[in-house]
């Protein structure tokens, strides 16, 4: 049974577009129990970007994290995490191909630690960015690949827990 570690644009996305929550709350109560199913998580930097809005999705997360407490994981105290993290950033540091800005904000982000927590755990990252594998810029699914790490989208993940509104 497939685990699934989300970045925060599957939530963010959502909640600003086809799922905002005045115009679809039923999305958002489904998901929540989904969530308490014990198969979605977020790891404590995702959950660290999503408390900066001051909006309903923050208040949501918020209220996510107290009713099930194992939802967000603590990927930065996690040995194994942490060795693939390094390795991840020894691999990027001095690659000619990205400008030192767009390491610089990779490494910045959650987004490392979403790839290097899920590849130690063995579940699958959920996120909206697309692979680019030409591209100047470091996306989610093109690292993914590199680690053999699952990544699909937040519609694929949906589709694989039977999600019906």
């Amino acid at each position: 049974m497939d685990k699934y570690l989300l970045d925060s644009n599957v939530f963010i996305q959502p909640k600003n577009t086809y799922y905002a929550f005045d115009l679809v709350p039923s999305y958002w109560n489904l998901f929540a129990s989904i969530l308490e199913g014990g198969r979605m998580f977020v790891t404590s930097s995702v959950f660290d970007e999503l408390m900066h809005h001051d909006d309903e999705l923050e208040k949501w997360i918020e209220e996510q994290s107290k009713i099930n407490p194992n939802f967000k994981v603590d990927e930065k105290n996690d040995k194994r995490t942490f060795e693939i993290y390094s390795e991840l950033t020894e691999q990027y540091a001095d690659n000619p191909r990205y400008t030192a800005k767009n390491r610089h904000d990779f490494f910045e982000g959650a987004d490392p630690w979403i790839i290097a927590c899920a590849s130690a755990k063995g579940m699958t990252v959920v996120s909206f960015e697309r692979r680019a594998p030409e591209a100047k810029i470091i996306k989610v699914p093109d690292v993914c690949d590199r680690l053999g790490v699952r990544c699909i989208d937040l519609f694929q993940m949906l589709r694989e827990l039977k999600f019906r509104l």
